[in-house]
């Protein structure tokens, strides 16, 4: 599970939940930084596609 966190200072953090591990990018976006912001929740947007296909069994290339 792929998660964007909203913290108090204007900060969005990366997280990744696999089973009951819980992993988080150190690294925090601000709308200051709009175009690694939105690649950043491309990036999760993307993992969330693979995940999909992948539990629907298709092919992924």
């Amino acid at each position: 599970m792929l998660g964007l966190v909203p913290l108090p200072n204007l900060h969005l953090q990366i997280g990744i939940l696999k089973g009951n591990i819980f992993n988080k990018n150190v690294k925090g976006y601000t709308i200051y930084e709009l175009e690694q912001l939105l690649a950043a929740i491309n990036y999760i947007f993307q993992q969330c596609e693979l995940e999909i296909l992948r539990s629907r069994r298709v092919k992924v290339y």
